[in-house]
């Protein structure tokens, strides 16, 4: 299996052949930079994230394709932080996140709200909590339909191929409790390249708890929540290496097996994207790309430039691939002019159309019998580590136990009937087609909010009480009915955008996460995990009326770190940014692949879409340039 030392020989290792250099390189390595600078590429793949190194794999399959990455981090494969499972969530605030936070929420009490993403080569891959989900068929259908003519290969059933080529999966195996997993093992698949999805092998006694809670709560169970129905509780996969145990980044999974057998790859790291630069001549009325300026962080931010001889493909994420779209002069011109930007493309869906599944977390004390990750200590910790070397143990462990509830799993008919009223309520944020769709897919069934437990506190305050073990209880809407922006205030590349994802603009909203957090706290009282639980530590017994669970919301309405949409593949008289090939309007040669293509979110983790994306994405480039 792919191991640190495969990596960091593969990061020595580099050859020069016709003047050309491939491989991992650092904008601190004067030697190689020139030659790297020299060169001009087919492509060129702004972000090593989850998606961007996907294509960017596959399409150096080509061998008469150069390829270049350029990225703002640094590789983190010998970051235990990083690797173990367990320490998810130990990296944020630190040098490989670029800790964002937003504008301050009107309907939050004001609060700035904390966004991570990842800032190395593997992107927010290297900084999640490892869930291997995927959206369900009717998520996918809904994406077609607002995409418009031409979206018809986005569906589940022509996606599917792409998730299995994206993916090396392990079957359910033993577990420290007992606990027989099951899985459809006719969607899964096993690349030779692709992120490794397996489970762990361990699992806290309380996460079971938290399952059987569910389902005396009348909750059914999904077999596999990577098949495309993605309803009910399901002990779910994690992007973790079976033999190792260690996290799989899109890094590991594409990058470092094959990156030293490819002459036609370059992989160049602290080196952050700051615009396109556009050639003088047009493809008929399309503007064309001719290549990126990007600074070097290791040479005290230097502006260099590398040329694009093909296409340049933006994977920068749903914050920062707007904000290079803007930085560049495609975006809204009452946006980029007032910051002295002229308007290259004339696109005002750029930066709009934010989505993000917001969510609350109830957390409760465990029994002092219980473990989790909030004590480790001494002993205890040094037996957590001898476990993990042996691939085995709590160090294993993430997010074991997920559920995707309709709201008649949660909610009384009442409560059905006036969450669907709400749902109707107008909203001028909300395009109408949008919106319609989401009705249509509540009355039907679709999954309203996923329901998780963290083996952690993972509440407001920065660490729990001492000597205390926690089980956080987290409730995520999956179709919010607000939306946001995230749009450039300066044109300073190095200065982030300006993130409001308008968190409870919309009344439906806040019903739904409020009734969902008073459902983890029965989940917690009233059924099989009550056992595990000593008390609850927030919102704590002062919480009761439905007016304090409210103001509990804005008090405490966090990211479930998804943010999609803000250069959606929707048709462009309907404010859409790209097309269903991801072209962006107005240009001949520029195309986004990653999340923010997404013009309605999908009720999963969508970690694994972002890969399937990559994958489709760098299918379809090859196709457009098989005669190049």
């Amino acid at each position: 299996m792919r191991s640190t030392l495969l990596l960091a020989s593969a990061m020595a290792f580099f050859v020069q052949a016709e003047a050309r250099v491939w491989g991992y390189i650092d904008t601190s390595n004067h030697l190689l930079l020139p030659t790297v600078l020299k060169q001009s590429y087919d492509f060129i793949v702004v972000g090593g994230g989850n998606t961007g190194l996907a294509v960017a794999s596959r399409l150096s399959e080509d061998k008469h394709k150069t390829v270049l990455v350029i990225e703002a981090g640094t590789s983190q494969v010998t970051n235990a932080g990083v690797s173990i499972p367990a320490e998810a969530g130990s990296t944020f605030l630190s040098d490989i996140d670029w800790a964002f936070y937003t504008a301050p929420q009107k309907k939050a009490n004001n609060r700035s709200v904390y966004w991570p993403r990842g800032k190395m080569l593997g992107g927010s891959s290297g900084l999640n909590f490892l869930a291997w989900t995927r959206p369900n068929e009717a998520d996918m259908t809904s994406i077609v339909n607002m995409a418009g003519t031409g979206a018809s290969s986005w569906s589940w059933k022509h996606m599917l191929s792409y998730f299995k080529k994206s993916e090396s999966y392990t079957s359910p195996t033993a577990n420290n409790q007992g606990v027989k997993r099951v899985d459809v093992p006719s969607v899964h698949g096993h690349a030779k390249v692709g992120v490794s999805a397996s489970y762990p092998p361990y699992l806290s006694s309380q996460f079971v708890g938290f399952f059987k809670g569910l389902r005396e709560l009348r909750v059914e169970v999904d077999q596999d929540l990577s098949d495309g129905q993605g309803e009910g509780v399901s002990y779910s996969a994690s992007s973790m290496d079976p033999i190792t145990r260690s996290r799989e980044t899109s890094d590991t999974a594409y990058i470092v097996p094959i990156v030293a057998g490819r002459t036609n790859l370059v992989v160049l790291t602290s080196a952050q994207a700051t615009k396109l630069t556009w050639a003088s001549k047009k493809s008929g009325s399309n503007v064309v790309a001719s290549g990126v300026n990007f600074v070097a962080t290791a040479k005290n931010h230097t502006t260099l430039h590398v040329t694009a001889k093909a296409e340049v493909i933006l994977s920068a994420g749903s914050i920062q691939t707007p904000q290079l779209l803007e930085l560049s002069g495609v975006g809204d011109p009452s946006i980029l002019n007032p910051l002295g930007i002229s308007t290259v493309v004339n696109l005002p869906g750029v930066g709009a159309n934010l989505q993000d599944h917001p969510g609350v977390v109830v957390v409760e004390k465990l029994k002092p019998a219980y473990q989790s990750l909030d004590n480790l200590s001494g002993v205890p910790l040094a037996t957590a580590v001898g476990e993990y070397a042996l691939g085995q143990g709590l160090l294993t462990q993430e997010l074991s136990v997920l559920a995707y509830l309709t709201g008649s799993s949660f909610l009384t008919k009442a409560e059905q009937a006036e969450a669907l009223a709400l749902s109707k309520t107008p909203n001028a944020a909300l395009p109408k087609k949008q919106q319609a769709q989401m009705i249509a897919n509540l009355a039907a069934g679709s999954p309203v909010v996923e329901f998780l437990s963290i083996n952690v506190y993972f509440g407001e305050s920065a660490s729990g009480a001492t000597n205390e073990s926690y089980i956080s209880l987290a409730s995520c809407i999956q179709h919010s009915f607000s939306r946001g922006s995230i749009h450039i205030s300066t044109a300073d590349p190095l200065t982030a955008p300006t993130i409001d994802p308008s968190y409870l603009q919309h009344p439906f909203d806040m019903f739904i996460l409020s009734k969902a957090a008073q459902f983890m706290r029965k989940v917690a009282q009233k059924t099989s995990l009550s056992k595990f639980i000593s008390g609850e530590a927030e919102p704590g017994t002062g919480v009761q009326s439905e007016c304090e669970w409210e103001e509990y919301v804005r008090e405490s309405i966090r990211t479930e770190y998804h943010p999609i949409g803000t250069a959606s593949m929707m048709p462009r008289a309907e404010k859409g940014v790209v097309d269903p090939r991801l072209t962006v309007y107005g240009t001949s040669n520029v195309r986004v692949a990653d999340l923010s293509i997404l013009p309605l979110h999908v009720s999963t983790h969508p970690q694994s879409l972002a890969y399937a994306i990559g994958e489709k994405a760098a299918a379809m480039i090859l196709a457009d340039h098989q005669d190049c």
